[in-house]
């Protein structure tokens, strides 16, 4: 990202901060990711939809780690609905897997089961294994 900032890239580290986000939150560093995510908010196309999916996904993720878990599953839901009405079947099942995260972390699991499975709809009518395989371990081990 270093390099991108210095290139005066701006897509590019857009694109890259959900997904360092993501590695943050899977590094239980919760506060780095809701930076990440912070950090590419001035520099986002309003038309890449999948980066602000993504983001959004993150930012509700960190939020619910963080404590604040009305806003963080307000935001987790907000990607899954904004991913819905796509054709992008492997973007529809990646939030909705890490909606089930939020879901899990906030001690809702019955809801969560319910996103697993949406993520596992999704994933399997993609035809993408791995994912259809981590929806359906959450379900598992949720149930």
């Amino acid at each position: 990202i270093a390099y991108l900032e210095a290139q005066g890239d701006t897509w590019m580290r857009s694109v890259a901060r959900p997904q360092l986000a993501e590695t943050r939150l899977g590094a239980n560093d919760p506060q780095g990711a809701h930076d990440c995510k912070r950090a590419s908010e001035g520099m986002m196309s309003p038309h890449d939809l999948m980066t602000r999916i993504r983001a959004m996904a993150m930012a509700g993720r960190s939020r619910v780690a963080l404590g604040d878990v009305a806003e963080g599953l307000a935001l987790a839901s907000a990607a899954v609905e904004l991913a819905r009405p796509t054709d992008w079947l492997e973007l529809q099942g990646w939030s909705q897997l890490h909606l089930a995260v939020a879901l899990n972390s906030a001690g809702r699991r019955d809801e969560a089961l319910e996103a697993a499975r949406g993520a596992a709809e999704a994933y399997r009518a993609k035809g993408h294994l791995l994912g259809l395989r981590r929806a359906e371990a959450m379900q598992r081990a949720r149930s």
